[in-house]
């Protein structure tokens, strides 16, 4: 996934991450697959991707474009069930907690809010977590916590 959307803004990161992705490329010994996803499920939203410009930078005569077929869907056609989405965003999530506020996650157990921040995720929790004494940073639309 090149460029990183974090490094859109600064020219610096934007060609640390062109040099990353050069570096990747040189390393194939034979072959290179690059492959392109056209949607993408980002934080629970199905949104539509680009190729990566840097795709247009590389020279044209190392480069064999092989387009997969397209995917034809009829009613005879065997029902696909889509996988299980590993976390669901709802409108109704925790939003006010505060710093040393006790909390309760399902799988990382009781914990302390140590930090609350905003990312470009959105609102964002540090907690702390008695359970293996672990900090971990989650989202609060995605971490379903309970106020205790």
């Amino acid at each position: 996934l090149f460029p990183h959307i974090n490094s859109r803004e600064s020219p610096e990161q934007l060609e640390e991450e062109r040099r990353l992705c050069y570096v990747g490329i040189t390393r194939a010994k034979e072959h290179l697959y690059l492959t392109l996803a056209k949607q993408r499920l980002i934080w629970g939203t199905s949104r539509q991707q680009r190729a990566s410009r840097f795709l247009k930078e590389l020279p044209l005569e190392y480069i064999e474009v092989v387009k997969s077929p397209p995917k034809v869907l009829s009613a005879s056609s065997k029902k696909t069930t889509l996988p299980k989405p590993i976390a669901e965003i709802t409108e109704e999530f925790v939003s006010d907690l505060s710093e040393g506020q006790l909390i309760s996650h399902q799988m990382f157990g009781i914990g302390v809010v140590q930090k609350v921040s905003t990312s470009q995720l959105g609102l964002m929790y540090k907690i702390l977590f008695s359970k293996d004494n672990k900090e971990r940073t989650l989202i609060a639309k995605l971490a379903k916590l309970t106020k205790l």
